[in-house]
């Protein structure tokens, strides 16, 4: 079987980039930060700055919590706050809560964003001190999309949760879930010395309820271990995430921070709340049975990040002293006193899969495959243990600490950083995170298997009947990336438009050096419409390849057709650059690179196999690939769903009748079973 190379890189050097990654963005209140005004953030919440949401255009919606007040702002994508915001910000007294739920007192302890409708929720309880007696009440406010209290939820906008169903319960945090409600983690059992601690998870519903359904009685408890001291914790859980599949992530912690004894271990639950063994025995070979196809990092203090950001669907390592280090049972056991180590405090995805890491005054950039970035930042700081330094970085603003971090769909890093020791206040800072200007396309192509030369459109049957996955389905080995993959989930609501601007398929997009065919620079995924335009995940963007202005070929493929190269390499830079495939008059690489129907040029369809091949007979043929998928023996079988033998893009694999993918294959090679038609590349 002929492997593909899909492999691309930059021709610009990097000293021709306009703007160096890891740089602060000047074009950011002059100067790339700025502070924020003390009647805005008073000193005393500088440390507690985060981002809610950065819109489309840059604008970040922020706040900052204490048990008395819960304050919004909005910093415009320019570098200052934005004064039409509510008079500059808007609050929500914890005092005005309780007045309006009939309490006496209230504290808010959390808040979280979502569930799916646009909703801002709020955790809060009776007491402003620790939960040591079991006793204190908590409750639940929403805010609706106007950041007003939710008279619908509850009165005064809040509900008494009914959560505590374990002795001496605490709740530690809580993840929004996306087919509504909570998981919530937390610890059982008395803090106090030589006392047990155990670790639980729990999960409601969408009307914030316990969910039976899960775990024991909508509870999983992991119990601790009892004796030591007081910092000799239990079981503690640190983190979680929630798993494309349904299942669920989790990091649980046991032992004392400081204790050469202490372990980290990952969990991986089922929907049902019952635990899933780890198999394998190394990284990138280790694998959860979840079939998670976004991998998790995770840090050595057992803080589940966020998805790596890879196609690779087996990959879930453990990050340590910011080297890359393999799962194993117990997954952590650390030889030194953690203080010692440079941990990361907290980081955040980009649009490449690559990952943001902030941790004290430093931000750091790791590439979807784990390694760092060499190229991001211009401070040769020293970073990390154990040969994984980070030796460029990007530093804070002068005298200020990170916070939080938000990526930017313009392609930027927002942070916020606390100043001082005095004056203390609070700074928010902009950095580039790509060249600018990028590398962009509008491109245009017809699926040969999916045109209807009767409408001068693509069919939409995968859409139709549900098969379109919303994640993208391309991976290792025929589809290895570069620089990331972007934005590779699909909202529902584009999947549910119509008409020519409906959904077909996913396609893969390729970056090529024009002078070095066979060298990766960046890889896409790309959404297909039945009018032949691709976009990005979002249903509307053009490609951003998140790489530097300059010249490339540019490689269109698909899983089960055969990819095409423009013969002439494209000056990619400022602007978007516009290329339509199926135009004839469009220069493609090799003969016959594409069929023509009615002057209309598409993919060639029926490569089953993935391997840039279509073959009706001998070796790893197209056709038998199709037969066995239907069972082998009986030919008039069927087998519906999202398949690469499906060549024809109707969402059922036919051997023999009407519109069955057999004879796609032969008709691709103009009726001659012993022909090959091959993708035509440089």
């Amino acid at each position: 079987m002929r492997t593909p190379s899909i492999i691309i890189a930059l021709v610009c050097s990097t000293g021709l980039w306009a703007q160096q990654p890891g740089t602060l963005d000047s074009s950011f209140a002059g100067i790339g930060y700025f502070t924020l005004p003390s009647d805005i953030v008073p000193s005393a919440d500088a440390d507690k700055v985060r981002f809610l949401n950065v819109d489309d255009e840059g604008n970040a919606l922020c706040f900052t919590l204490n048990s008395d007040r819960l304050r919004f702002f909005r910093v415009l994508e320019g570098g200052e706050v934005d004064m039409t915001f509510h008079g500059g910000n808007l609050d929500v007294l914890a005092s005005d809560v309780a007045l309006g739920m009939g309490l006496p007192f209230i504290s808010f302890k959390r808040l979280k964003v979502g569930v799916n409708d646009g909703n801002t929720y709020v955790f809060a309880t009776s007491s402003s001190s620790s939960i040591i007696d079991g006793t204190v009440d908590w409750y639940m406010i929403r805010l609706n999309s106007e950041l007003a209290l939710d008279g619908s939820f509850g009165m005064g906008g809040g509900v008494i949760l009914d959560w505590q169903i374990l002795t001496f319960q605490t709740v530690e945090d809580l993840l929004p879930l996306s087919a509504g409600g909570f998981l919530v983690i937390g610890r059982t059992g008395p803090v106090f010395n030589n006392q047990l601690l155990s670790g639980y998870c729990l999960r409601t519903d969408a009307s914030i309820n316990i969910d039976p359904t899960f775990g024991v009685n909508g509870v999983v408890l992991y119990e601790g271990l009892s004796g030591g001291t007081w910092a000799t914790y239990g079981r503690n859980f640190k983190s979680f995430q929630e798993l494309p599949s349904g299942g669920y992530g989790l990091v649980s912690y046991t032992g004392s921070y400081s204790s050469p004894s202490a372990q980290t271990a990952l969990h991986c639950l089922s929907p049902q709340g019952a635990e899933i063994s780890w198999s394998g025995t190394g990284c990138p070979a280790q694998s959860c049975s979840c079939e998670d196809p976004s991998p998790l990092l995770i840090n050595s203090l057992g803080t589940l990040l966020y998805p790596f950001g890879t196609t690779d669907q087996s990959l879930l390592c453990l990050q340590y002293k910011s080297i890359v280090k393999p799962l194993t049972q117990p997954i952590y056991s650390n030889t030194q006193p953690w203080q010692t180590n440079a941990l990361y405090d907290v980081g955040t995805t980009d649009a490449n899969g690559g990952f943001i890491l902030i941790k004290n005054n430093r931000l750091g950039r790791k590439h979807p495959n784990g390694s760092r970035d060499v190229v991001f930042g211009v401070d040769s700081v020293e970073w990390g243990y154990e040969g994984g330094y980070f030796t460029n970085v990007a530093l804070a603003p002068p005298a200020c600490s990170f916070r939080d971090v938000r990526s930017t769909q313009q392609g930027q890093i927002l942070t916020s950083c606390r100043t001082g020791p005095s004056p203390v206040g609070a700074v928010l800072a902009r950095y580039h995170n790509i060249p600018d200007p990028r590398s962009t396309l509008s491109l245009r192509i017809f699926l040969g298997g999916a045109y209807d030369a009767t409408t001068g459109l693509m069919r939409d049957d995968l859409r139709q009947q549900d098969l379109l996955p919303t994640l993208q389905p391309y991976g290792p080995p025929f589809y290895p990336p570069a620089n990331g993959v972007g934005p590779w989930a699909v909202p529902q609501h584009v999947l549910e438009v119509e008409g020519e601007d409906a959904v077909v398929d996913w396609v893969w997009l390729e970056l090529i050096n024009a002078s070095d065919s066979s060298n990766v620079m960046a890889t896409r995924v790309g959404l297909v419409h039945r009018n032949g335009t691709v976009t990005s995940a979002d249903g509307h963007s053009p490609i951003d390849f998140s790489a530097g202005a300059g010249s490339y070929f540019v490689r269109v493929r698909h899983r089960n057709h055969l990819g095409v190269t423009i013969a002439a390499p494209l000056t990619l830079g400022a602007s978007v650059t516009t290329v339509d495939l199926t135009d004839p008059a469009t220069t493609t690489f090799g003969t016959d690179a594409q069929q023509e129907v009615n002057g209309v040029r598409m993919l060639w369809p029926g490569d089953a196999t993935s391997d840039a091949a279509i073959k009706y007979v001998g070796p790893f043929n197209d056709r038998d690939r199709i037969l066995v998928a239907i069972g082998g023996s009986n030919v008039n079988a069927v087998l519906p769903g999202y398949r690469t033998e499906d060549v024809n893009l109707d969402g059922v694999v036919k051997y023999v009748g009407t519109a069955n993918d057999r004879d796609v294959i032969l008709q691709v090679l103009d009726g001659s079973i012993n022909a090959v038609r091959l993708e035509q590349r440089p």
